[in-house]
């Protein structure tokens, strides 16, 4: 399947970009995080940007914490994360890495909460272009990185900060069920990765390999027409699928990857993706442990 490439990419990095006055120590820490991702990147010719850097106590333990907003860039896609490097008395390693959807514009901290300024696409949106303004609050908490949610009742954390946090059934935007991560099974030698979960529509998400054919076999919790066409947002990427037929009384449809670029993007360290089917919104899908389980379960027969 071909993919799709936002037009207007350049937004991603229009932004002013305020870099830090990193101590030597900070540093060489985020030089050693960029050389790792890029090595780890190479095989698929991707690149890593620094974008933004903020150096700022997040949890007032007296040591001040290192918030970058990067750019992992293909050759046809982008997509942006949010990572937290801490001393925990071993020096400055990543403690929090988090996927971002939508075009991000840029980052602040105020009163210990991180703010990421973005565009998601409207309705009306060509996929080029999102001009919805969104921004997301996130909190590191010594521990965790947690999304703050706005009307939520305050609760007070371990950094005494008072703020507003989700609620603990779920884990990002739209309510995500923690149950919802991915999972890894073997049944009778057959190699499956996918959700456990009814979420964003699905009953059912399954990768494997079907012989030697990459395929993704899908259940819907509603009775759909035939064919089906389903768009999944992992980042700036939409992989469409459009299934023709119902092959089996579980009510799988079951389709051939072999062109499409959608086992890439389950290893690309998004944690969420957005779901529409037949054009009409459906929620979110967790990502969560999607790139270990799927490549497991796709190694003998997708080629990365």
């Amino acid at each position: 399947m071909r993919k799709i490439i936002c037009a207007c990419v350049l937004v991603v990095f229009a932004a002013s970009v305020h870099a830090a006055n990193l101590t030597p120590a900070q540093d060489k820490a985020v030089k050693a995080y960029v050389a790792k991702e890029k090595k780890e990147r190479a095989a698929n010719r991707e690149e890593v940007e620094v974008n933004q850097s903020i150096v700022t106590d997040l949890d007032d333990d007296g040591k001040a914490e290192v918030v970058l907003e990067v750019s992992f860039l293909g050759g046809t896609w982008w997509s942006n994360g949010l990572v937290i490097l801490s001393d925990k008395g071993k020096g400055y390693q990543v403690v929090a890495d988090e996927g971002l959807l939508g075009s991000v514009q840029s980052i602040d901290v105020k009163n210990g909460l991180i703010h990421v300024h973005s565009l998601q696409a409207g309705p009306n949106d060509p996929r080029c272009c999102p001009t919805i303004k969104q921004t997301t609050v996130y909190q590191w908490n010594g521990t965790k990185l947690l999304p703050v949610k706005e009307n939520a009742p305050a609760a007070k954390t371990n950094a005494n900060h008072a703020v507003s946090v989700p609620n603990s059934s779920t884990t990002a935007v739209n309510n995500v069920s923690n149950n919802a991560e991915w999972k890894f099974a073997s049944v009778k030698g057959l190699k499956i990765a996918g959700i456990t979960k009814s979420v964003a529509g699905l009953k059912s998400l399954n990768v494997y390999c079907e012989g030697n054919i990459p395929t993704v076999a899908a259940a819907f919790t509603a009775s759909q027409p035939n064919p089906v066409r389903v768009e999944i947002q992992i980042g700036n990427m939409i992989y469409p699928f459009v299934f023709a037929e119902q092959r089996n009384n579980a009510g799988y449809r079951l389709l051939n990857m072999s062109k499409s670029s959608f086992p890439k993007g389950l290893i690309s360290g998004q944690q969420q993706a957005h779901v529409k089917i037949n054009g009409v919104n459906h929620g979110v899908l967790s990502l969560r442990n999607a790139g270990t389980t799927s490549r497991t379960a796709l190694s003998a027969c997708y080629r990365y």
